[in-house]
């Protein structure tokens, strides 16, 4: 068995039947796509059993793991020697795995990295989970792959990484001794997804995930002097900048504008707890 496919997701009923149709139809097929459910509480997991392809197979978290341990959880479940990820809100295209294939196997590279677009014909707003990747460098698991010999080489996932940033986390690990490489044709679209006061509540959390990085790997962008995420701390300081440096297209983006500052205070706060507990200075 050669590709094997991992996602990881949570409550993506809406984007997850999307996705898989679109790795089923790949110009490349894959052997397996494995889908690990981290306790949706919607009909995620109905949706990926629905799919009659023998070659998609749900694995059901058995308790509350971080991303680390998660993606860990998909590694260990699958077989191939290319492994790609994506995320179950994604829309890969149709060459993805051709395009991912091809820079794999040409020269010494030990992993790719693709472009990622936000797929949204309206315009942006503040509200838009707008995730994107034109160039090198970000190594985000939506849209990646290596050779299965590096992830074991590295041991694969730090599981300290608990909300995000263990993609990253685990490119520079394996870039420390091999090569990864950017091809904008492996291209996957992030499906539209909107943020909720939930979401951006959770989403804060990733916060320490970043200064356990720094302490990993030494000050990386995005801290630029000792200051993480430098403008939503000036959010903080100057709330109307809110209204000049983000989009406001609608009631909904308007709304959200006091969330957002509320998202910025928790997310500070979470920085500077675990500044003190890795005891690095990061503002």
């Amino acid at each position: 068995m050669e590709i094997s496919v991992l996602i990881v997701a949570r409550n993506e009923e809406q984007r997850i039947g999307a996705c898989l149709d679109a790795l089923r139809t790949q110009s490349t097929p894959p052997d397996e796509i494995i889908v690990v459910d981290d306790f949706s509480a919607d009909g995620t997991a109905r949706e990926v059993e629905a799919c009659r392809d023998p070659r998609v197979r749900l694995v059901r978290a058995p308790r509350k793991l971080g991303m680390g341990a998660l993606r860990n959880l998909a590694l260990e479940s699958s077989r191939g020697q290319a492994v790609f990820f994506t995320d179950g809100d994604c829309r890969p295209g149709r060459h993805w795995l051709a395009e991912g294939m091809r820079s794999l196997r040409d020269g010494a590279a030990a992993g790719v990295e693709g472009l990622t677009f936000y797929e949204c014909q309206d315009p942006i707003g503040l509200s838009d989970s707008n995730t994107h990747q034109f160039a090198a460098g970000e190594f985000m698991t939506c849209n990646s792959a290596y050779w299965r010999r590096e992830l074991d080489r590295v041991g694969g996932f730090d599981p300290g990484f608990r909300n995000g940033h263990e993609d990253r986390d685990l490119a520079f690990r394996v870039k420390a001794a091999a090569a990864i490489v950017f091809n904008p044709h492996m291209v996957v679209a992030h499906q539209r997804k909107r943020y909720s006061p939930g979401g951006l509540w959770r989403m804060a959390q990733r916060a320490p995930d970043m200064v356990y990085f720094q302490k990993k790997h030494g000050k990386q962008p995005p801290v630029r002097g000792s200051i993480l995420y430098r403008g939503r701390l000036l959010t903080i300081l100057f709330p109307p900048l809110l209204l000049f440096k983000e989009s406001i297209r609608c009631g909904r983006d308007a709304a959200m504008l006091f969330v957002f500052y509320a998202f910025a205070v928790r997310e500070r706060l979470l920085i500077w707890r675990a500044a003190w507990k890795h005891r690095i200075f990061i503002l």
